[in-house]
């Protein structure tokens, strides 16, 4: 039932997709078995028959040019379906299908999408998925065809032997089981093959991307690559010679075998003994020779009927990985009924939160912080502290463990998470730049004439405008060089402003800075902060940084250890406790310089 209920899925979900696919591929499966039978019960037969009892030449080409006929009009729409309908169809069904798996991998935790597990499923879905359901609906359409042949052949050879067909079904009995294993582990194989071919696509992608090639070509990593491709392509190797791989060789030679005895050499010796032995002439001539070409497109039609439910298991196999992939159910749900927050500056609070990617490994420890609506906060530590994971818990991309978290004294969860996660303007330190236009890059969304200001506004106050070109001419510029040879490619520091435009392109009461300036020179960096201080007045603003020279002008800095907070308070009074903030003040204290004001004491620590 289970084979069943998974087949028929297929033919929903393949109607979902393309309403007109299953009519077509019914339609296709169907003439095509008409055909064969028209060709091998009528046309053959006939041929012999009119050539030996001399049939009148009209008569004979009468009867022939309408089966000849039948079989052209047949053979026309076979034409039509595989060059035109089902390449349409394809087409349609790849689109729909890898929007469907687009927007569903969209939903996916943050912490489930770091997995291993999730990024093979995925390729697997997005490389195969679509022509798997597509062969999917061909095979149930084709079966359905082999069974209505098969039918055919048992009805027509048991006139000619009851024991010819005796042995046809025995065989065909054998071959299902031999498909049984087959089928087994040609999936078996072709999973191991998915998680090697993987790392073949990783080390691929490295040779197409700028940011690696530098290093590619002053450093000897390519040798490291090498190594590890190598022991790749042996793992690879491995699975190919493996158990799997002898045994799908092993049941195909055997199962060939099997066939060709009982369809061919079954048939000569069945017909020699009968009339060596027993001395009878089963057939005459032409029978034979009709016969002979009945029983070669039965072994093909006994070979595809043993096929009929091993293939059928197989779409469950392929289905269920792909049901698992969009019944996916993520913790943080969207909540589409849920609350709408107020507009403006928000006040958020962590209560007693903690996290960990990995059971057992906390990377948030109790988590205690308040957040006032209009609040300028600064979280501030080592590398490795805590502080982009705290990012994620505030934006819901990971859901605490232990904790939670409010925003204007409701628990987040209440919120619709679109409308949550929609009053918060974000800049991180690994900026994203899209192969789309400068405009979208900005809004990351859909541009239009009527938003020009405002994308233009942000660029300016970003101050990565003068690197496009002038007028909306600029703004639609495509970026990257990935489809194009004019595309526009930015700097590191370049990228990271026009991320910062995002941020002024948007009016949002949350503003979040992770490290968004950690490819500016100093003088930029702190131009940057001082424009972005000034323009999140009225806004609650948190900034990430591990430079505490960036953060003196906060309201309250919190200072994270190990997924700890160690202290809080103004710089002022962080200063004053002599404790680890200010051993890390003094640490960086040298490299401080006031370039802001130009007055700097004695040390070059701005005053």
């Amino acid at each position: 039932m289970k084979v069943l209920h998974a087949n028929i899925n297929i033919i929903r979900e393949i109607n979902r997709l393309d309403k007109t696919r299953n009519l077509f591929t019914a339609i296709f499966n169907l003439s095509d078995t008409v055909d064969i039978i028209i060709y091998n019960a009528l046309f053959l037969p006939f041929i012999y028959y009119a050539v030996e009892h001399k049939f009148p030449t009209y008569r004979y080409l009468t009867i022939a040019g309408i089966l000849f006929l039948m079989v052209l009009c047949n053979a026309a729409y076979s034409k039509f379906y595989h060059g035109y309908l089902e390449q349409l169809s394809n087409m349609k069904i790849k689109h729909a299908y890898n929007k469907q798996l687009f927007i569903k991998a969209g939903k996916y935790d943050y912490a489930d999408m770091t997995r291993a597990e999730y990024y093979e499923k995925y390729s697997m879905l997005l490389n195969i998925g679509a022509g798997k359901l597509v062969e999917g609906l061909d095979m149930i359409w084709w079966a359905v065809s082999v069974l209505l042949l098969s039918l055919f052949y048992i009805t027509v050879i048991q006139s000619i032997s009851l024991t010819l067909v005796f042995a046809a079904l025995l065989c065909a009995l054998a071959v299902y089981f031999i498909n049984l294993k087959y089928i087994q582990y040609e999936y078996q194989y072709h999973t191991e093959t998915v998680r090697t071919s993987r790392k073949s696509e990783y080390f691929g992608r490295i040779f197409l991307m700028e940011r690696y090639a530098a290093d590619l070509r002053t450093t000897n990593v390519f040798h490291a690559l090498e190594k590890d491709k190598n022991r790749m392509f042996r793992q690879l190797k491995k699975v190919i010679v493996s158990g799997a791989s002898k045994k799908v060789l092993l049941f195909s030679i055997i199962k060939k075998l099997l066939l060709f005895f009982v369809t061919t050499a079954f048939v000569a010796i069945y017909m020699a003994w009968n009339y060596l032995v027993e001395g009878n002439i089963l057939l005459s001539v032409s029978e034979i020779v009709v016969a002979q070409a009945l029983m070669l497109q039965m072994s093909t039609i006994l070979s595809d009927l043993a096929m009929i439910y091993p293939k059928l298991k197989q779409n469950m196999l392929y289905m269920k990985d792909y049901q698992e992939f969009m019944d996916y159910e993520p913790a943080i749900q969207e909540n589409e009924g849920g609350l709408v927050p107020k507009g403006g500056a928000g006040a958020l609070a962590l209560r007693n939160v903690s996290f960990g990617y990995d059971k057992g490994r906390m990377v948030l420890k109790n988590i205690s912080m308040e957040i006032g609506a209009g609040e300028k906060i600064a979280i501030v530590g080592y590398n490795g502290a805590g502080k982009s994971t705290l990012v994620k818990i505030l934006l819901r991309l990971c859901l605490p463990e232990e904790g939670e978290v409010l925003m204007d004294g409701k628990p987040a969860e209440t919120y619709s998470l679109k409308a949550y996660r929609g009053r918060f303007a974000t800049a991180f330190q690994e900026s994203n730049l899209y192969a789309l236009t400068a405009a979208e890059n900005v809004l990351m969304d859909v541009y239009t004439e009527d938003r020009r200001e405002a994308v233009e506004e942000a660029l300016r106050k970003a101050g990565i405008r003068e690197r496009l070109p002038e007028g909306e001419a600029g703004l639609r510029s495509e970026m990257t060089k990935e489809f194009s040879e004019e595309g526009i490619e930015l700097s590191g520091g370049q990228t990271q402003k026009l991320a910062l435009s995002r941020v002024y392109a948007e009016e949002k009461g949350i503003i979040i800075l992770d490290e968004p300036s950690s490819a500016l020179d100093p003088v930029s960096e702190s131009r940057m902060y001082q424009a972005m201080l000034k323009s999140a007045e009225g806004k609650t603003l948190i900034l990430i940084s591990h430079r505490l020279s960036l953060v003196r002008e906060a309201d309250r800095i919190y200072y994270l250890e190990d997924g700890r907070i160690e202290e809080a308070g103004s710089h002022e009074e962080l200063l004053g406790k002599n404790g680890k903030y200010a051993a890390l003040w003094h640490v960086q204290a040298d490299r401080y310089a006031d370039v802001d004001k130009g007055d700097t004491n004695e040390k070059g620590i701005a005053d």
